[in-house]
């Protein structure tokens, strides 16, 4: 991570399975959940709209401002299905093994349900973020 803002969600990320935690020595980078991976069109439209917002954000404003808590809340509009897909490509079919898991995700294989993988899996990618977060916004918990 080459910005100290970030931190916080760097550890909890080398913590989680997607991080690098993992017995299979997979490991998600951050483009990978953050950036949609719809099409190559949309993947480079968002690689240059968060990167230039990012850049903004920690150059020109007092980064210790930003409520992480809150925006852990909207995470669906910066964390992409499509980039979950990409690595789970026979998600349906993992899932058929198990009843609860196939149950759990039959309105999302039907296009039934306006969920997305971060609604249901929430702290997916950053392992305990909260507890890697500044003190103050802890205690906003």
């Amino acid at each position: 991570v080459s910005c100290h803002t970030m931190e916080p969600m760097e550890a909890a990320y080398l913590q989680d399975v997607h991080g690098g935690n993992s017995p299979y020595g997979v490991q998600a980078a951050c483009v990978d959940c953050h950036l949609n991976h719809a099409n190559s069109a949309a993947y480079f439209f968002d690689k240059i709209r968060t990167g230039s917002h990012d850049m903004w954000v920690q150059y020109m404003t007092d980064t210790s401002q930003i409520d992480w808590v809150e925006k852990r809340e909207h995470r669906e509009s910066y964390t992409y299905d499509s980039g979950c897909l990409h690595c789970h490509t026979r998600l349906q079919e993992a899932t058929m093994a198990n009843t609860k898991a196939f149950v759990a995700h039959k309105p999302y294989f039907l296009g039934t349900t306006e969920r997305t993988c971060v609604n249901c899996h929430p702290n997916v990618g950053h392992k305990d973020l909260l507890d890697h977060l500044p003190v103050e916004e802890a205690a906003m918990r």
